[in-house]
């Protein structure tokens, strides 16, 4: 029997059929992720319960999208046109999923889905490249499981997870193009960056799309290079050309309503620069890939503190839901391959990293500044950190070529070499043990000297011993990162004195990594029960008036429990909205007119938010109390609103909105 699952594992991890390690790429990150899963709760997340879960509620109860002609949502908010997602019904295996798995648990099933689906095309690409099964694999659960991917999840961004999922199986299809130089994989290139485009998330599929042409250029350039055929190397630009031309071609379903769609938004003409630049990393928060919890984790959001984190996120960007750690492993792995495997590929993938990080620094790096004024798209986006992802996806490829060369390439100075990294490593972990003691040894000079640091608010109220407790967490964080370069080195130190077999060492690095990195993943997965969709006393109110009105949720009931009952409300939540609306929007008040013209018949308010004050003192002349039964809900009756349609009898020219705003109100 010993020797029975020696073979065995010495076949998986040699010379094991692909299904075996894609079978493995679909369970992990099951099993790793059963409390979304299996538990029947919701994420809880601010997107999903706002408003992801409202969306879901009708996604998959048909085979068959809706028509065209129900694409205008009159219930939400001033009216909302739908055909700019709309495409995402044309996408049958999301459909599927929805009708297989039941609410709430079937928005985890999507988002699992595509985590594996990103997994198998990272393990196809390796492949594609030249590693072995195993790298392959290792490279696939770097991608996967990273933090910056694993967390968005507490985040609640569903639609960046699956348009994320597409990126591995562009570049599969791009690199196939140019290894085999047919134009039906540049084709099938066009295709899937179409489909991404579909997902929804258009500034991921922007930097994808901007990630294929770096990517071709600089391997077309390596291709001729080595061959040195002109003639080869513009035949390749031609069917770059028709991949371009395919996919606005299949992507022109979404791309033309999104196209017409942005230019009504907040952010068409582009952003202001403070806005556009917002979410940009900062340069001192690299130190996250190597100490997670330098500067916190995740904050406090939907529902109370579930005891998963010790200090929230305190650093210089506005906040934060995610972090960016891939665990020691992938960096160490990276770092060997940087410097004994560096054949065109890794130096491909160094070349995406390095560019995705810079865009990723964003304000603080005068290069993204220059992109963002002159060149297209940029300026229509914010968090320039949300391109990491393709810094996590080529830092991962990279990683797979240093455990190539670690467990399997025959190299005669390969024994030097290791030594020569156990070296660096332990040198690293001799100057972060002094720099550890020495702020543990002056803590109280360390916190009085960065106190405006240590200690200032963010977002909540904080103890008096704030910057002790950040002061503290610092210091615990680097001796785990001491720690987990520790185990890193014993791998390293087996690999080079082979006295465990190999298989037994393969599967001791992945479990290695899976429970590092799951050590700061597992404290972003939360999860409560969802919000209710039966109907309240408030809904039964409201449905009673068959007349033609809007309500104006100011408090109580979640507004797009409204909308569900068909009931018109102007404040659902939108990622992105109207221009226009969003400026009428945020001058509305109790007071005003502006209600009283947008057909605002009703307003809610929270029985908490008014207190014990009498519901007179908040009764303003115009309105009266027209229900009060719900549990938690007030409803004021507007007297003076008026129908959505109505005559005018002056009318007064003002080409200034602002002033307009200032004489409707």
């Amino acid at each position: 029997m010993k020797e029975k699952i020696k073979d065995f594992l010495i076949g998986i991890t040699e010379d094991g059929k692909s299904w075996l390690w894609i079978f493995l790429i679909a369970v992990i990150p099951t099993l790793l992720l059963y409390r979304i899963l299996f538990l029947g709760e919701l994420i809880r997340a601010s997107d999903i319960i706002s408003q992801y879960y409202w969306v879901a509620i009708d996604y998959g109860r048909t085979w068959f999208p809706t028509p065209w002609s129900d694409l205008w949502g009159a219930h939400v908010n001033f009216g909302t046109d739908g055909t700019v997602g709309y495409a995402v019904y044309l996408l049958p295996y999301r459909l599927l999923t929805y009708m297989i798995f039941p609410l709430p648990v079937n928005i985890a099933w999507e988002i699992v889905t595509h985590l594996i689906f990103a997994g198998i095309g990272t393990f196809l690409y390796c492949r594609t490249i030249g590693l072995s099964k195993f790298p392959s694999f290792l490279a696939a659960l770097f991608f996967i499981l990273s933090s910056e991917i694993i967390t968005l999840i507490n985040a609640g961004h569903v639609g960046k997870i699956n348009t994320i999922a597409w990126t591995p199986w562009v570049f599969l299809a791009l690199e196939k193009g140019l290894q085999e130089k047919r134009p039906f994989y540049f084709l099938l290139t066009g295709g899937a960056l179409a489909v991404q485009f579909l997902e929804m998330h258009w500034q991921i599929a922007f930097y994808t799309c901007l990630a294929v042409g770096l990517y071709f250029i600089f391997r077309v350039a390596s291709i001729y290079l080595q061959d040195k055929d002109i003639k080869e190397s513009g035949r390749l630009f031609v069917y770059a050309i028709l991949m371009v031309v395919f996919f606005f071609a299949a992507s022109a379903i979404s791309f033309l309503p999104v196209y017409e769609w942005s230019k009504t938004t907040e952010r068409a003409g582009g952003m202001a620069v403070q806005e556009g630049m917002n979410w940009s990393m900062p340069p001192e928060e690299l130190v996250t890939y190597l100490i997670p919890g330098f500067f916190g984790l995740s904050r406090l959001e939907s529902g109370p503190d579930p005891g998963y984190v010790d200090i929230y996120y305190w650093g210089r960007m506005i906040f934060t839901q995610t972090t960016d750690y891939m665990g020691i492993l992938p960096f160490v792995l990276a770092a060997a391959a940087l410097l004994y495997k560096r054949n065109w590929h890794v130096k491909t993938m160094l070349f995406l990293a390095g560019f995705s990080m810079i865009v990723a620094l964003g304000k603080y790096s005068f290069i993204y500044r220059f992109m963002y004024d002159y060149l297209p798209g940029f300026s229509t986006f914010r968090v320039p950190k949300m391109m990491l992802f393709l810094f996590v996806f080529a830092v991962s490829v990279i990683a797979g070529f240093g455990a190539q060369w670690l467990f399997f390439d025959e190299d005669e100075n390969k024994r030097k070499r290791i030594k020569n990294i156990l070296y660096g490593l332990t040198a690293l972990l001799i100057i972060t043990a002094g720099l550890t003691l020495y702020a543990y040894l002056d803590m109280e000079g360390l916190i009085q000297a960065y106190k405006s640091d240590q200690t200032r608010a963010f977002r909540w109220k904080l103890p008096p011993d704030i910057g002790y407790q950040r002061f503290m967490n610092i210091i615990w964080g680097s001796v785990s990162f001491m720690a987990m370069t520790g185990v890193v080195m014993a791998i390293l130190w087996m690999a080079l004195k082979p006295r465990l077999p190999k298989a037994w060492l393969l599967i001791f690095a992945v479990a290695f990594f899976i429970a590092d990195v799951w050590s700061v993943n597992g404290r972003f997965i939360v999860t409560g029960p969802p919000p209710k969709i039966e109907k309240t006393d408030t809904i039964r109110f409201l449905e009673k008036d068959n007349g033609l009105f809007r309500v104006a949720p100011f408090g109580g009931e979640d507004s797009f429990l409204y909308s569900h009952y068909k009931i018109s409300v102007i404040s659902n939540y939108l990622a992105v909205s109207e221009k226009d609306f969003a400026e009428y929007r945020d001058r509305l008040d109790l007071s005003g007119n502006l209600l009283d013209l947008m057909n605002v018949k009703y307003v809610t308010l929270g029985k908490d938010d008014i207190g014990d004050s009498p519901l007179g003192s908040i009764v303003m002349g115009k309105y009266i109390v027209a229900f009060t039964d719900s549990p938690n809900t007030v409803i004021l009756q507007n007297m003076r609103y008026l129908p959505r349609a109505y005559p005018v009898h002056q009318v007064i020219v003002e080409k200034n909105k602002y002033l307009a705003l200032n004489t409707l109100d």
